[in-house]
């Protein structure tokens, strides 16, 4: 920083000035925090690539393609879920019920080929997104199991 300090604005050295030397970061923090986000990144670029193939498939070879016209990939989502056996309607009104903070704690739970992983497992992942009732956490576990145990996904999905 010191190397730095003769091109900073005025508040810029106050601010500086203010900030304890305990609370400062150093250039080795700054490059793991920028590694832990580039990795969470790339994760979530593979989950949204994984998530396009699957979507692809089955738009691909849905039933639901002759018979619908689809307007998005939300709509072919939401034909997978109903070929699933799933009650879009109860899943729609569950979504609808989370608090923003719930929803992005769940995004971040990702059970994408965890096969071996148990409902109490699953479970337990789940319920440490706070406020969540305990219907709303079997409900998630209950889609998440029959995801991850479903043949024509797992034929669908699998990674080249």
């Amino acid at each position: 920083w010191e190397t730095q300090m003769e091109e900073w604005k005025a508040r810029d050295k106050a601010v500086f000035d203010m900030t304890a030397p305990s609370q400062r970061v150093t250039g080795e923090e700054v490059d793991w925090i920028i590694e832990q986000l580039q990795t969470k990144v790339k994760g979530m670029q593979e989950r949204l690539e994984f998530e396009e193939k699957i979507r692809q498939k089955e738009l691909e070879s849905s039933e639901h393609k002759a018979a619908h016209s689809i307007e998005s990939m939300d709509d072919v989502d939401r034909y997978v879920m109903q070929d699933l056996g799933y009650d879009m309607e109860a899943l729609e009104q569950l979504v609808r019920e989370l608090t923003p903070e719930q929803s992005a704690a769940l995004e971040e739970i990702d059970f994408t080929g965890r096969v071996n992983i148990t409902a109490v497992e699953m479970a337990a992942e789940i319920n440490v997104v706070p406020g969540l009732t305990e219907m709303q956490v079997q409900t998630l576990v209950d889609m998440e199991m029959s995801l991850l145990k479903n043949e024509a996904l797992k034929s669908i999905t699998k990674m080249e």
